[in-house]
């Protein structure tokens, strides 16, 4: 489980250990370190784990990977072997949290701030879910953490639509083919100057910017009202739901400060129609008994419900290996045109190789008539 956590962290880690250094060398004083290392030891309730840092290697320099290598051994190592997925989310969030306390000052200050705080976090833990750790090509100690300009075009796109705005794809795709894979703060100024420079509701950008966290982030699959049929008194009642992989929890309102309880889902999980509009979700322990208003809301909610059984046993959140996916097949329509590119060449080369063979069969002929 340490390797899925230092994993998941890993894009996060790197942007707090990149703004500890005093040049682009990929090297970080130890003495910095310790202060990043102590943090998420405490985190894990781990104490003094900072020290270990002095004895580790002779150098007073570590660089990226020594770093992780440091954290897995010493900090890491502590975690259980198993861990439910809100756990999981839980360490991440908080690794994260001490993270960005280290790189923020690089990304808060700047120019046509339409971003809260509040929200440029959440954007930063989005970015470090659906963004790639590179390396860089100059120095093999140096990292670039990098999003694919079709993951940022989801994005901006989500946002404005939910507002209400229009998002110019052509404007941004030209831009894009310019830019090439976003680092953070560009991510971040395209957003800001280009794609929402005329929204002036604040309140209104902020939940849109929550919503698209919840969901990369936090794994939300979906979210709504339904009614519960109690256990002791079988009444339906109504409830806000908020359904991920492994749990579907319900609160008095959409505010989600009065959580009533939490039904645990798990692959062996069945969900089947019932009449009047009326969801049946089988566990091992119990069947509960959900309602929507109409036959869509049903067929939605029970294939969110499916979704999220089945996804319930895998180790990785939803959201991450959907980014995986479609990463894979990003690469793969890549490989594909370095193919077809090869194929033309070859063709044009074998083409011109027979044009050539038949003018000089042509010269021959005619020298000798």
């Amino acid at each position: 489980m340490m390797a899925v956590v230092l994993e998941n962290t890993a894009n996060c880690l790197w942007l707090a250990f990149e703004a500890l250094q005093q040049d682009r060398s990929g090297l970080v004083h130890k003495s910095k370190l310790k202060v990043l290392t102590a943090n998420i030891g405490t985190l894990l309730d781990l104490y003094g784990v900072e020290r270990g840092l002095e004895h580790f290697r002779s150098t007073s320099v570590l660089n990226f990977n020594q770093f992780k290598y440091y954290l897995q051994q010493e900090v890491f190592s502590s975690l259980p072997k198993t861990l439910q997925h809100h756990e999981l989310r839980l360490f991440e969030s908080k690794i994260a949290e001490v993270c960005w306390l280290i790189c923020r000052t690089r990304y808060l200050p700047r120019d046509n701030r339409i971003f809260s705080d509040d929200s440029m976090f959440q954007i930063f833990r989005i970015f470090g879910v659906l963004a790639e750790l590179v390396p860089d090509q100059y120095n093999e100690n140096v990292y670039q953490v990098l999003l694919h300009p079709s993951e940022v075009c989801n994005i901006a796109q989500s946002i404005a639509s939910s507002l209400g705005c229009y998002f110019d794809e052509e404007d941004f795709t030209s831009l894009s083919i310019s830019m090439g894979n976003f680092r953070f703060a560009p991510f971040i100024a395209v957003l800001e100057s280009r794609c929402l420079n005329e929204i002036s509701d604040t309140v209104a950008l902020e939940e849109s910017v929550n919503n698209i966290y919840q969901k990369i982030v936090e794994d939300v699959i979906k979210k709504g009202f339904l009614t519960k049929k109690g256990y002791i008194f079988p009444t339906m009642r109504e409830y806000w739901f908020v359904l991920r992989p492994s749990e579907l929890t319900y609160y008095t309102g959409r505010n989600e400060k009065d959580r009533r309880g939490s039904l645990t889902l798990e692959p062996r999980c069945k969900v089947e129609p019932k009449a009047g509009y009326k969801i049946l979700l089988h566990s091992s322990e119990r069947t509960y008994e959900l309602g929507t208003t109409d036959h869509m809301s049903r067929l939605q909610w029970i294939s969110a419900l499916q979704l999220a059984s089945e996804h319930s046993g895998k180790y990785q959140s939803f959201q991450r290996l959907q980014a995986t996916k479609r990463r894979l097949q990003r690469q793969g329509r890549v490989q594909e045109m370095i193919r077809a590119k090869y194929q033309l060449q070859q063709e044009r080369n074998a083409r011109e190789a027979a044009e050539g063979h038949a003018k000089e069969l042509r010269s021959r002929y005619e020298g000798r008539s």
